[in-house]
């Protein structure tokens, strides 16, 4: 029998079913609007299409811990089905994983925490994670006071703590070159010569290059790249190549540093670099107070606790910069590996198991009880 009576799946199955792609998150918006206010929370929408959703504690003197999650997903829409396998309900979906699974739990989480009423658990389902975190950004500038601790909603499994992201650059690489006959053969790219095609080719190989001499034992330490997309193009005149270009950037290692080592691969290519995008990497203290909180929900909840560091980036990023100092970690149910990807699912055990954690860790947050784990 399929159980898909539980409040939780029920939530998730509608946000499933309620498609919301970057940039088209108000459908999501108003769902989870409905959805919180049925479950008792206070809601709003902010000036950035964020959902912002509160319980518990009012004013000022009230320890804060904010839930900050996101309502979009990558483009693709995928079909919403529950599934039993053996003696568990798996719910398919885009977003299932990234990140509306997370999300779901954070606010199922929020709504029952029964806690202490100086605590108040804000849940903010952000716009554009997906895109160029203008959701995120907004908060960090608008939450004031800013919180007192942070979970942000990613993939983890529910029984492991992510504590670290990898920074960004993303670029677009551009080349003009007057046509010629093409029976002239090549003139090779050392100097900028070749056709548009070509440099851009040539471009390619230079990112490659540059993240060969920067790996390292370990892809979270290495730089790594992935081409995005190349094109060419002619009006007759003229030839363009294209490439765009995203760069991974390790610990410790500033997106300046690979901005400029772009330029001057463009620069020998007698081409263009628009940088489109950057990230800081982050990777916050084990012993802080929100890792410390989660890691101890989990082994109550019968788990036994990991750490993770991911070659992607998320919302941590921007947010363990914008308020240095405040105790960050990233958790939710799921299999970041499903990410982006046409078999995005979920295991409704693990969605309920994640909000036992969650609401065991904003209690613990809230006593000021976190013990320092083993190493």
């Amino acid at each position: 029998m399929v159980r898909d009576e539980r409040p939780a799946a029920l939530l998730l199955r509608r946000m499933l079913e309620t498609y919301s792609p970057t940039g088209a998150e108000d459908a999501m918006a108003r769902l989870l609007v409905e959805e919180a206010r049925a479950m008792g929370m206070e809601v709003s929408i902010d000036e950035a299409g964020n959902l912002v959703a509160s319980s518990g504690g009012a004013g000022n003197t009230c320890t804060t811990v904010a839930l900050v999650g996101h309502m979009d997903t990558v483009k693709g829409r995928l079909d919403v089905s529950l599934i039993d396998e053996d003696d568990d309900t798996v719910l398919t979906g885009r977003g299932a994983v990234d990140a509306k699974g997370p999300l779901a739990a954070m606010l199922v989480a929020a709504s029952t925490f029964t806690g202490s009423k100086d605590v108040k658990v804000i849940v903010v389902g952000c716009t554009d994670e997906e895109g160029g975190s203008r959701g995120a950004k907004h908060l960090a500038r608008s939450m004031v006071p800013g919180p007192d601790a942070i979970i942000v909603g990613e993939p983890s499994g529910w029984d492991a703590v992510t504590i670290g992201y990898k920074g960004t650059v993303k670029c677009m690489f551009t080349c003009c070159r007057d046509e010629a006959h093409r029976a002239c053969g090549p003139k090779g790219t050392d100097k900028g010569d070749g056709t548009g095609a070509e440099i851009a080719v040539a471009f390619w190989a230079a990112v490659q290059a540059l993240c060969e001499r920067n790996t390292v034992k370990g892809t979270f330490e290495s730089l790594t790249a992935t081409l995005v997309s190349i094109n060419s193009s002619t009006d007759g005149i003229q030839g363009t190549g294209t490439a765009e270009v995203d760069i991974r950037l390790p610990p410790k290692m500033e997106p300046t540093t690979i901005e400029v080592a772009l330029q001057g691969i463009a620069k020998g290519l007698c081409g263009d670099i628009t940088i489109l995008d950057t990230e800081h990497p982050v990777v916050v203290d084990k012993n802080n107070g929100t890792v410390r909180a989660l890691i101890k929900a989990v082994r109550e909840a019968g788990g036994t606790p990991s750490y993770k560091k991911k070659t992607g980036t998320s919302d941590m990023n921007l947010l363990a910069r914008a308020w240095p100092g405040v105790p960050i970690a990233t958790y939710g149910p799921g299999d970041s590996s499903l990410d982006h990807t046409p078999g995005e699912r979920i295991s409704i055990r693990e969605l309920e198991r994640s909000i036992e954690v969650l609401r065991s860790a904003i209690a613990t947050i809230a006593a000021g009880t976190t013990s320092r784990p083993p190493p």
